[in-house]
């Protein structure tokens, strides 16, 4: 009879045991990288001097004073806003943009043109690229911003 007893006594320490679990050793899902990029890029963009604005490597100047927000942002996209765009059809006003395939590295605006970002100097740099494919602003376009 004492045998049953310990048994039963054993049985129940372990089922106490085993719910008293703390909850650090529970496993915590890792930030998606989409999330973490568009957070990182979320912010205020200022081109970095004067010839940081070209096109197919020759300097524009007439984007000189351009500045760029990103808000909103997460794995699902964002926003973005221009100010002293010299051309609409290079950068918009205002917008909207999604990871394009999943790449973090990649945006694509709402008017179809897909941006290849890159982060520099603890994310303090950003250099945006893009190809406009007609018009008269038509070439490949590199922007050298910094957070302001």
């Amino acid at each position: 009879m004492k045998l049953f007893n310990y048994k039963n006594f054993f049985f129940f320490f372990l089922v106490i045991l085993i719910s008293c679990k703390k909850k650090d050793d529970e496993v915590t899902p890792a930030d998606d990288p989409l999330d973490v990029q568009a957070k990182k890029i979320e912010a205020l963009w200022d081109l970095k001097d004067d010839a940081s604005a070209t096109k197919d490597g020759s300097v524009v100047a007439e984007f000189a004073d351009l500045t760029l927000t990103f808000s909103a942002g997460s794995k699902a996209g964002g926003n973005f806003n221009t100010s002293n765009s010299a051309n609409a059809s290079v950068w918009p006003n205002s917008g909207s943009w999604t990871f394009d395939g999943g790449d973090k590295n990649k945006l694509k605006r709402n008017d179809n043109v897909v941006m290849t970002i890159s982060l520099t100097n603890n994310d303090n740099d950003l250099k945006v690229s893009f190809n406009v494919a007609s018009g008269v602003k038509q070439g490949n376009w590199v922007f050298d911003f910094a957070k302001k």
